[in-house]
């Protein structure tokens, strides 16, 4: 096909546009889903303590000590309040099971832009 054989313009109109965006929707989602199972297995088999998951699945962030003093404040403080959100409900009596358990399923369903 020649150049003078080619469209200036695809038209979308029929819906190929729309059927292409929920698929490529639909496997972005499910790749988040398998990235976030991955991590997860990853921090357990390296033995991460419970706070830094639940930090991890609240924030969408795993952070070193270098990494968190580099973050914007409104970023540390997201990452402080989680971190003391884990610590306080755990001192009243939570699991910290249940509380992972809890994000996962919080930060699973939610709409997130990847």
């Amino acid at each position: 096909m020649s150049d003078d054989d080619m469209p200036e313009e695809i038209d979308f109109s029929g819906g190929v546009r729309g059927k292409y965006a929920r698929r490529l929707a639909r496997e972005q989602e499910r790749f988040a889903h398998e990235v976030l199972e991955l991590t997860l297995r990853m921090l357990a088999e390296a033995e991460i303590r419970d706070v830094i998951i639940y930090c991890y699945l609240v924030t969408e962030r795993i952070l070193t000590q270098e990494t968190y003093e580099q973050l914007p404040r409104d970023d540390q403080a997201e990452w402080d309040g989680a971190y003391d959100d884990f610590e306080w409900r755990v001192e009243q009596g939570a699991e910290p099971s249940d509380l992972i358990a809890e994000a996962y399923r919080l930060g699973a369903s939610a709409t997130r832009d990847y």
